[in-house]
This record gives C-alpha cells, sequence and structure tokens, in this order.
C-alpha cells in the first residue's frame, strides 16, 4: 500500500506591454515680411527760397520768358528788314552791323540766396511685420492593461492499495 501526495503551488502569470508613446509635434512658424526703406525728400520750400521754386512754375516761367524773347527778336528782324528795304544804300548794311556790336547783350537780374533758410522735409517708412505661431509636442500614451492569470495551486493524495506497506519513504 502506498500513499503518494502531489502538490502544485498557486501561481500568479502576469503578462504585460510596455506602453507605446505617440508623439505629434509641430514646429514653430516664424513669418518675416518688410515694407521699405521708402525715403521722400520734400524740397519745395528750399528751392522757392532761393529762386528755383516748384519745377512746373520754373518750366512755365521760362516758357513764357523764352516766347517773349522770340516776338522781340522777329520784330527786330522785320525792323532791319523795313529798313534795309527803305534806304538801299552800301552805308545800310555796316550801320546795322555796328548797331549790333555795340547794342548790350540780353541781360537778366536773378535773385538768388547762397543757401535756403529752411531744410528740406525728409520721410522715411520702413516696416516690418512678424507673425510667430507656437509649436506643440503632444505626446499621448497607449496604455494597455496587464493580463493576470492566476492559477490555483492543488494537492493529490493517491492511495495505492497494495500487499504491502512500503516504508521506504
Amino acid at each position: 500500500m502506498s500513499l503518494r501526495i502531489d502538490i502544485s503551488f498557486p501561481a500568479v502569470r502576469i503578462k504585460s506591454q510596455l506602453p507605446q508613446a505617440l508623439i505629434k509635434r509641430q514646429d514653430p512658424q516664424l513669418k518675416v515680411q518688410t515694407e521699405g526703406p521708402e525715403i521722400k525728400i520734400e524740397q519745395k520750400k528750399p528751392l522757392a527760397e532761393i529762386g528755383m521754386g516748384d519745377l512746373n512754375a520754373l518750366t512755365d516761367k521760362v516758357v513764357i520768358e523764352s516766347q517773349e524773347t522770340y516776338l522781340k527778336g522777329l520784330v527786330r528782324v522785320a525792323q532791319e528788314g523795313d529798313r534795309l528795304a527803305s534806304e538801299l544804300s552800301k552805308d545800310t548794311i555796316a550801320t546795322l552791323a555796328k548797331e549790333k556790336v555795340r547794342a548790350k547783350p540780353f541781360e537778366k537780374e536773378i535773385v538768388v540766396d547762397i543757401a535756403p533758410k529752411s531744410r528740406p522735409a525728409i520721410f522715411f517708412h520702413y516696416e516690418t511685420e512678424v507673425d510667430f505661431e507656437l509649436g506643440y509636442v503632444k505626446v499621448d500614451f497607449d496604455l494597455k492593461p496587464p493580463q493576470i492569470n492566476f492559477l490555483s495551486g492543488r494537492v493529490d493524495i493517491t492511495y495505492i492499495k497494495g500487499s504491502q506497506l512500503d516504508r521506504r519513504g
């Protein structure tokens, strides 16, 4: 006869997975826009002080004076032609030439200061626009719960009938 005892201890089996990190990111954005430089110099007032004035007014004045000079010269040439036609002598052409040489040259008085009293106005424009968008990093973890299995222990006792008692152990 024999008595057999089998023991299996209880066990816990834990199966786990490491969490996975899900990373999403966006870099920061920097946008720079510039305009300029733009420089504007306003010098009408200083030019007017030294007699140069507005360019349009100056050109209008020059046009009127040149038309007057042209008309005076045209009248003079016509008068000389009339004089030549009325006095056809040898001395008439020589006399006209002497008169032209002795005549005063064209004179015009111009009043000009050495330097203007006021300074030109200077306008400067420069513009910079900076747009900054923040970036971000978003981290999510995919957590999976561990799998836990519990194995219960047991004790099995077997009694084997026989004719003799085995004392060996």
